[in-house]
């Protein structure tokens, strides 16, 4: 098969061998797959994943048609078109998942589009319901606004009820997050625009003095990015009188168990609402896989939505 392979910390579209399913996995032809902030991450050597998992071949998303399946797995999976989030090597011709964790997906969007679905959107639904504890009414600032993730989070928060505010460095992203109907601030406003019952931490430790200044009573961090440093310096005496809750979350290394109940959720909560029309992916371009050094390259530049690898031309 043909993927975007890591060699010497850049990327190469050459050739690898296919994968080899297990007993309960399903082997799928990827139509396309999204790029995402830790696979930047892990071109770079800073985030290598978990043991066992290819790790020459980045990719955390994709969407595809199964083409194989393990003797154990207890449904006929073979021809249905399928998203999912693995924890590596997702942007391949050919990739695996576990069962458990496929999610049937229909011709609402063209096939490669579905591939902007599974990280960005159980990544914003994990931290803001599971890990946030979102509920109608509530005040959402969400950092990091225009990346898949943050316009993910913004479309959710939304649909909950909440009041959402948006932060972007850019004015083209200020604008783009008043196009999806959250208020637009930049970092500079963060601390002086609250109180924020919720806030989705997208940035990294830049941003969290002003986080804390601008959380309500009892309010919630949860800090779901780093790409802009790990390291924060903050005043513990304002999380002890805010009564504040801080907490970290990160899908990659879960087990196959806690991923296939997301995927559940996923499919329960989330999908009924794009198939109708009520929130979608925010898409900024879509390129062949064979382009995939030139993806990873705009990728590092600011923009306003998912970049897609197109593995179906």
């Amino acid at each position: 098969m043909n993927a975007a392979k890591i060699i010497d910390k850049t990327i190469l579209f050459t050739t690898c061998p296919d994968p080899t399913i297990s007993d309960e996995e399903l082997l799928v032809r990827v139509a396309g797959a999204g790029l995402n902030a830790a696979d930047l991450l892990q071109v770079g050597g800073f985030y290598p994943p978990p043991n066992g998992v290819v790790s020459d071949i980045p990719g955390l998303e994709f969407s595809g048609t199964v083409v194989a399946q393990g003797s154990k797995v207890p449904t006929n999976w073979i021809n249905r078109p399928i998203m999912g989030i693995v924890a590596g090597g997702a942007q391949a011709e050919m990739v695996k998942i576990h069962f458990s964790n496929a999610i049937e997906v229909d011709q609402t969007l063209p096939l490669v589009k579905w591939s902007a679905i599974p990280e960005a959107y159980t990544t914003a639904y994990d931290a803001l319901f599971s890990q946030g504890e979102i509920s109608a009414g509530d005040r959402v600032l969400i950092t990091g606004a225009t990346g898949g993730v943050g316009t993910a989070a913004i479309a959710l928060a939304k649909f909950a009820g909440a009041t959402v505010f948006g932060v972007s460095r850019t004015d083209e992203g200020l604008l783009a997050i008043e196009r999806q109907g959250a208020m637009a601030i930049s970092p500079s406003q963060i601390a002086t625009s609250g109180p924020f019952d919720l806030i989705l931490e997208l940035v990294g430790g830049v941003n969290m003095a002003s986080n804390l200044q601008a959380l309500s009573l009892l309010g919630r961090i949860v800090i779901i990015g780093v790409g802009a440093g790990p390291k924060a310096e903050v005043d513990l005496r304002m999380i002890m009188a805010k009564r504040a809750t801080v907490r970290g979350s990160t899908l990659r290394p879960r087990s196959v168990g806690e991923k296939a109940q997301i995927a559940q959720r996923i499919q329960s909560h989330i999908l009924p609402a794009i198939k109708d029309g009520t929130f979608g992916p925010l898409i900024s371009a879509v390129y062949p896989a064979s382009k995939a050094a030139l993806a990873y390259s705009d990728f590092s530049k600011s923009k306003v939505g998912k970049l897609i690898l197109d593995f179906s031309i």
